[in-house]
C-alpha cells in the first residue's frame, strides 16, 4: 500500500496458497491495509473485475469468477483486514479472500460510491461495517460464512446495494441495520444461529431534525431460512419491505416486531413461515 499513493492506482494481488498476514504498520494499526488515496482499485486474481487503464483501455482481470484463486488475508485476531477512511471514497475491492479478522472491511467514507464484489468473508468478528455516508456497491458473489458476531453491520447513513450475497452459519445476526438503506436482491441468509435481519435505531425512537434518517431494508427475490431466532426483527425506528420472498423454518418468529418500535413493514407476494 506504502507504493500506492496517487488516486487511481490499481493494486493487483497475486495468487498464493499462503496467506497474507503480515502486522499492520504501526501507524496504522490495527488496520492490515489501508487506502492512501481516493479511486484506487485493489484486485486479486480470480476477480472479474474490469480495470479502467489509461494508455489499454479497460482490462478484464478474469473472464470468470475463480474463488479458489483469491489471495487470502489473515489478519491477527485483532486486527482489520481492509480499511477506507472517512476522507477516502470511490475505492473498489474485489477478488479476496478475508479471514478470521476482527473485521473483515471497515468502511468509513463520508462520500462517494465503494464497489465490493468477488469476495468470500470467512468466520471472524464482524464481515463488514459500514459507516459515513457513502453509497455501497455489493453488486456481486459476495459469500459470508461463520462470524461470530454479524455478517454485515450497518451503521452509515448512504445506501447499500446488495445482490447475489450468501450468509451461512453467523453465529450472530446476518445483517445488522440501523441507518440508512439496504437494499437487496437475490441474496441467500441461512442457519444463522441468532436472527437472520435487524432492522432499527432504538436510541431515536422519534427522531427530532438533525437526527439520523431511519432505517430502510427492502429485499427482492430473497431467501431467510433456519433462523435461530427471528427471520427479521424490527427494533426501534424503521421499514420493512419484502417483494418476492420467503422466510421459512424460524426458530421463534418469521418477522416480529419488538414492542414499541415504529415504522412500518409491507409485504408484497412474500411467504412467512414462523414456527
Amino acid at each position: 500500500e506504502d507504493i500506492a499513493t496517487n488516486q487511481y492506482d490499481i493494486i493487483l494481488v497475486h495468487s498464493s496458497t499462503i496467506p497474507y498476514s503480515n502486522t499492520p504498520f504501526p501507524a496504522r494499526a490495527p488496520n492490515m491495509f489501508s487506502f492512501r488515496e481516493s479511486n484506487q482499485l485493489l484486485i486479486g486474481d480470480g476477480s472479474a473485475q474490469t480495470v479502467p487503464t489509461l494508455e489499454c483501455g479497460n482490462i478484464l482481470i478474469s473472464t470468470s469468477v475463480n474463488p479458489s484463486l483469491y489471495p487470502i488475508i489473515s489478519p491477527q485476531a485483532n486486527d482489520t483486514g481492509i480499511f477506507i477512511a472517512s476522507n477516502r471514497f470511490n475505492e473498489t475491492v474485489s477478488g479476496f479472500d478475508i479471514r478470521a479478522s476482527n473485521i473483515g472491511i471497515n468502511g468509513q467514507s463520508a462520500t462517494g460510491t465503494n464497489t465490493f464484489n468477488d469476495l468470500t468473508i470467512n468466520a471472524g468478528i464482524i464481515g463488514i461495517e459500514i459507516g459515513g455516508g457513502a453509497n455501497y456497491d455489493m453488486s456481486d458473489d459476495i459469500a459470508f460464512s461463520d462470524q461470530s458476531g454479524t455478517g454485515l453491520l450497518n451503521n452509515g447513513q448512504g445506501e447499500i446495494t446488495l445482490t447475489n450475497a450468501t450468509f451461512s452459519n453467523i453465529s450472530g445476526t446476518a445483517i445488522e441495520t440501523n441507518a440508512g438503506t439496504i437494499r437487496a436482491t437475490s441474496v441467500a441468509i441461512s442457519d444463522t444461529l441468532g436472527d437472520g435481519i435487524i432492522v432499527g435505531n432504538t436510541s431515536n425512537p422519534t427522531p427530532p431534525p438533525n437526527f439520523l434518517p431511519a432505517p430502510l431494508l427492502e429485499m427482492t427475490s430473497s431467501t431467510i431460512t433456519n433462523s435461530g431466532g427471528s427471520g427479521i426483527i424490527l427494533d426501534g425506528n424503521g421499514s420493512i419491505s419484502l417483494n418476492s420472498s420467503q422466510i421459512a423454518g424460524s426458530g421463534t418468529n418469521g418477522i416480529l416486531a419488538t414492542s414499541g418500535s415504529t415504522g412500518s413493514i409491507n409485504l408484497n407476494e412474500s411467504v412467512i413461515n414462523g414456527s
